[in-house]
């Protein structure tokens, strides 16, 4: 008898997150999902498995109708979570990651945090390798960007500092071939001045 009713017990929590499901509580009805035992019951599994997967999917459709009122951050934390609700929503969430990471990369080049924006630009790329032209769009801006900013800081004589950012732009020129007549100028004009570029 006790053997019964504990093979019963996924069943039950199965029953109980597809009743929460109903109610409209997605979150709390994924939750109890996973902590079904298949118990190698493949109808079992095959249940849980679909109705995560349109969890995710009506969770994703419902935050996309309002995800501007929240911040970037609170965003991207909540397409997060939904992303590990099931493996199947991934390539959605990570669409919507990739363009977050863009947005939170232009905002940090904006503020002159050039390193955070890089990092942000390398997290879209990773995860959605269908945006790369627009990738590198953002890495040619974010190169030009401390260039600019190397040139103005060598018209004020600040040379040690306009070294830094040249160095940290030729470590990422690599993401952008394009850009390296930007760099040769900007190194003869440091040369010039006295102060050694390595290579």
């Amino acid at each position: 008898m006790m053997i019964f009713c504990s093979a019963q017990i996924p069943y039950q929590i199965y029953n109980n997150a597809l009743e929460e499901y109903y109610e409209n509580k997605l979150e709390l009805a994924s939750e109890l999902l996973k902590k079904v035992n298949y118990n190698n019951d493949q109808n079992l599994e095959y249940r849980v498995k679909s109705l995560l997967y349109v969890i995710a999917d009506e969770m994703l459709d419902n935050f996309i109708l309002i995800a501007e009122n929240h911040s970037i951050n609170y965003q991207i934390e909540y397409y997060k979570s939904i992303g590990n609700i099931t493996p199947k929503i991934k390539g959605a969430i990570n669409k919507r990651l990739s363009l977050l990471y863009l947005k939170r990369g232009d905002s940090l080049l904006n503020k002159g945090n050039y390193e955070e924006a890089y990092e942000y630009y390398k997290y879209a790329y990773t995860i959605e390798t269908s945006n790369e032209e627009q990738i590198k769009i953002k890495f040619n801006n974010l190169i030009i960007a401390i260039l600019n900013d190397a040139y103005k800081l060598l018209q004020n004589k600040d040379n040690l500092i306009a070294y830094e950012k040249l160095s940290f732009a030729k470590d990422i020129s690599s993401e952008n071939n394009n850009i390296n007549y930007f760099i040769d100028f900007i190194k003869i004009e440091i040369w010039s001045s006295g102060i050694a570029f390595k290579s």
